[in-house]
């Protein structure tokens, strides 16, 4: 899940804009932005790599940031990974924050 804080402190769903965002396991049919995606984040997540996520970030930001106004623009993305792990017959979702970036808007 990524997580962005626009200008005005309001916290918004980057991959699906129009749903809440909530921090639970996605669904199966969940639309990554595409396999590729998929697998960069997944890729960059899994071994941690500053430079991936990093560079991930902000791509998300720029792209974000270049098609919305001043006042819906990004100012920070958290990057989260979210696996399920079972706990006494119990399927529990676990939520990481892996990455925080800061993005640079255009005021």
């Amino acid at each position: 899940m990524i997580e962005g804080i626009d200008v005005s402190g309001e916290r918004i769903n980057v991959l699906q804009p129009s749903a809440p965002v909530e921090l639970s396991q996605p669904s199966p049919n969940q639309d990554f932005i595409s396999h590729r995606m998929y697998l960069y984040i997944d890729r960059a997540v899994k071994f941690r790599d500053p430079r991936r996520l990093g560079k991930f970030t902000d791509y998300i930001c720029e792209s974000w940031n270049h098609t919305h106004p001043p006042p819906e623009q990004l100012t920070q993305v958290t990057l989260y990974y979210l696996r399920e792990s079972l706990d006494e017959n119990q399927i529990t979702g676990i939520k990481e924050p892996v990455f925080v970036s800061k993005c640079h808007t255009a005021n």
